[in-house]
């Protein structure tokens, strides 16, 4: 049996889970960017693709446990390519969500493909579904985390009225901000790395954190877990406080 399928704690078995994309081409391969035609947004390396494999196979066992009825994913493509795994092992539709794209940052502003051409290449996509948020523009900080607190509401509303689990797949800032937003703890720690599992019970503004971050259904354990600046900071300034005399 799956390990994140354990100790269910919502009283219907039911959970949201959050998955993050596989690892990226442009980590491994530097001159990929130099002849990419759309640069900010890479596939997943040969590695991702293989973490993605053995995540799907874990969460694709843990989500039929749980009924799964539904796939929110990020627009971009290696996040698609991670729910596109678990989509055809389920055989259950995609719905791309805007609200789970990626920190679209004043530095970086990622654009997916239209989603007539994103169905060409991923046919699991719904394209009847309709985005519960608009694709985001250049965001501070602020913005996003108020986009993503939107995304998770929608995320426990629709939950609410389901009668089954539900999956999202996003980026690493995301898992942690909607983490956070879904435990109502704007300073939790929440793990990241790639093709991790969090898995949170309960119910609508009573979220527990079952399981956060699990990465170990990989063989190379985690991998590029990412923090916020600014929690990276605290945790430094926490760990050179405790190591004074």
């Amino acid at each position: 049996m799956s390990q994140i399928t354990t100790n269910p704690q919502s009283d219907d078995g039911h959970s949201i889970f959050v998955t993050r994309h596989g690892a990226r081409i442009d980590w491994v391969d530097k001159n990929w960017l130099l002849e990419a035609e759309r640069p900010q947004d890479p596939p997943l390396s040969s590695q991702g693709e293989r973490q993605v494999t053995i995540a799907a196979v874990e969460l694709g066992e843990a989500l039929a446990i749980s009924h799964i009825k539904r796939i929110y994913c990020s627009p971009l493509y290696r996040t698609l390519q991670t729910a596109t795994q678990v989509a055809d092992r389920l055989n259950i539709p995609i719905f791309v969500e805007y609200g789970l794209h990626e920190w679209s940052s004043p530095e970086s502003v990622p654009q997916p493909l239209p989603l007539h051409q994103l169905k060409e290449l991923f046919p699991k996509i719904d394209t009847s579904y309709v985005s519960n948020q608009s694709l985001p523009d250049r965001e501070s900080r602020e913005q996003f985390t108020a986009r993503v607190q939107r995304t998770a509401e929608f995320l426990e509303s629709t939950f609410a009225t389901s009668e089954g689990s539900l999956l999202a797949v996003t980026h690493a800032s995301s898992v942690v901000t909607l983490g956070r937003a879904l435990l109502r703890d704007y300073h939790a720690t929440v793990r990241s790395g790639v093709c991790s599992i969090s898995r949170y019970d309960g119910k609508p503004q009573a979220w527990t954190h079952a399981f956060n971050g699990s990465s170990a259904h990989l063989k190379e354990g985690e991998v590029a877990n990412w923090e916020f600046a600014e929690d990276v900071e605290a945790r430094e300034r926490a760990e050179r406080l405790t190591a004074q005399p």
